[in-house]
Formats: C-alpha cells, sequence, structure tokens
C-alpha cells in the first residue's frame, strides 16, 4: 500500500490502520491520498464483508494534521494568513466523488466548513432528510 496506510485482507475482512504513530495518526495531505488510494483498491474487491479501521500507536486518529495543511495552503495561498485559512477548507473540503464517499453527504461537509469557517451551516433542504440512500 502506501506508508501512511497499511492494508491486510483475509477471509473477507480488510484491516486498514492509519500508519503515523509519531503523529498520533493525524491526517495530513499523504494521509488523505492513502485514503483515496485504499478506498479504491477495496471497491475492487469482490469478496470483501467487512472493513476494520484502526491505528497504529497510542491513538487511532488525532484529526487533522493542521500545521502540514496551513502549509500546504500557506504556499498555495502566497503566505498569506487569510487566504491560507481559505485554501486549507477548500483543499480539505473540495467536493470530489473520492472525497464525498470518505466525507460523507454534503450536508456533512457543509457542517465540516461552517467549523472551519466559524459560522452557522446552511443545509441543502434536498439533503436534509437524513436519507443515508
Amino acid at each position: 500500500m502506501s506508508e501512511r496506510i497499511s492494508l491486510t485482507f483475509e477471509n473477507g475482512v480488510a484491516d486498514v490502520r492509519l500508519n503515523r504513530p509519531d503523529k498520533m495518526n493525524a491526517l495530513d495531505p499523504a494521509m488523505f491520498q492513502a485514503l483515496l488510494a485504499v478506498t479504491a483498491q477495496l471497491a475492487r474487491m469482490p469478496t470483501l464483508r467487512a472493513v476494520v479501521l484502526s491505528g497504529e500507536g497510542r491513538a487511532f486518529c488525532s484529526g487533522l494534521d493542521m500545521t502540514s495543511m496551513m502549509e500546504l495552503a500557506g504556499g498555495a495561498a502566497g503566505g498569506s494568513d487569510q487566504l491560507a485559512h481559505e485554501s486549507a477548507a477548500d483543499v480539505l473540503l473540495a467536493e470530489s466523488t473520492e472525497q464525498q464517499g470518505l466525507l460523507g453527504r454534503p450536508n456533512q461537509m457543509e457542517a465540516v466548513r461552517a467549523g472551519f469557517d466559524k459560522r452557522a451551516p446552511k443545509f441543502n433542504d434536498a439533503d436534509a432528510s437524513g436519507d443515508a440512500g
């Protein structure tokens, strides 16, 4: 797999492990890419019955690695703190098909974006039904 994620598969069960124990498995751009790659790989496994997601070391996942995300956004935004903040939100919450699969439905993404912007979320009524399909 990659250095960020390990994957083993036995008897229809995939064991996916976040592998960044020195940072308590914090999510950085490389981890997001690895998650997308492993998700695509799992989707091609016809005998897959279950996925166990865990983390190496003492924590499952400490959340977002803000340092690496701000560095990524700062470089893309030319160093401006406000632009870096906005770019970090865009990098994290781009509404591609793969990321929607990882982050959930559009309203869940809006709630995360609102938290980033420190504002009240504006939900899409079409998705507010709570329907998982």
